[in-house]
């Protein structure tokens, strides 16, 4: 079920966990697929990534009918994280040791009991959520005309949210529906939506959002290059893997 977690995340207490910049960036390239810069774990700007947390949060509390993350503060390395221990209906939030809100989850309508499917369904979205870079920013980024620093890029989660509409009898898919990308000066917001499907049935739908910095015009060019070395990145850590 969720043994995959395991090396990613060290259990402090009964709702205590830490995770080191290691583990965290383990776990995005190693499970997720992510190499966003911000994950490494000698970065400036390291992050936990939200993914992670998400994925212990349906682990720790289950996977409901809708659920809502909201990425309120980026998580740095080796911080006590707080989990709440009873949930119901309603609003909840992951703190740190000061009680300091870093995630709050919204969760609505029923428990779907079974441990096995939402391990399968977190490591099923995670896995989709890392495309996000290059296979969807990039050529949304293009259709605007617009780009992040590619000296200094920054694109961090906001938030993520699903709804079932049906109870899943068999491996669920996850396919992009819809991308928008709104632009505030040097600042944007990506937004997309995807169906969750079963057997070739849609099921329920999601919606993820990021925040992108330091825009400026796109030249193809250094956009291409932007890709190349993310690209290059992923295709020697799997070959070191080997």
């Amino acid at each position: 079920m969720f043994d995959f977690l395991e090396p990613f995340i060290t259990s402090i207490g009964r709702n205590t966990v830490r995770i080191s910049a290691e583990q965290a960036s383990n776990f995005a390239k190693g499970i997720a697929g992510d190499f966003n810069p911000i994950h490494d774990h000698d970065s400036k700007r390291f992050c936990v990534p939200g993914d992670l947390l998400f994925t212990e949060s349906i682990r720790r509390l289950g996977l409901y009918q809708s659920m809502h993350f909201d990425f309120i503060e980026m998580l740095a390395a080796d911080v006590d994280i707080q989990y709440p221990r009873n949930v119901e209906e309603g609003r909840h939030f992951i703190t740190n040791s000061t009680g300091k809100n870093l995630v709050g989850i919204d969760i609505d309508g029923q428990l779907l009991s079974n441990q096995s499917f939402a391990a399968q369904f977190s490591l099923d979205y995670v896995q989709f959520s890392a495309r996000s870079f290059p296979d969807i920013l990039v050529p949304l980024m293009k259709q605007h005309g617009k780009m992040i620093n590619p000296s200094r890029p920054l694109v961090i989660y906001q938030s993520m949210s699903f709804e079932f509409e049906e109870t899943a009898t068999a491996q669920i898919d996850l396919a992009l529906d819809n991308s928008q990308f709104e632009i505030d000066g040097k600042r944007g917001r990506a937004l997309f939506t995807f169906n969750l499907s079963s057997t070739g049935k849609t099921i329920g739908r999601g919606k993820k959002k990021l925040i992108l910095s330091g825009l400026r015009d796109y030249q193809d060019d250094v956009m291409d290059q932007l890709t190349n070395d993310y690209l290059n990145k992923k295709y020697q850590y799997l070959l070191n893997q080997v």
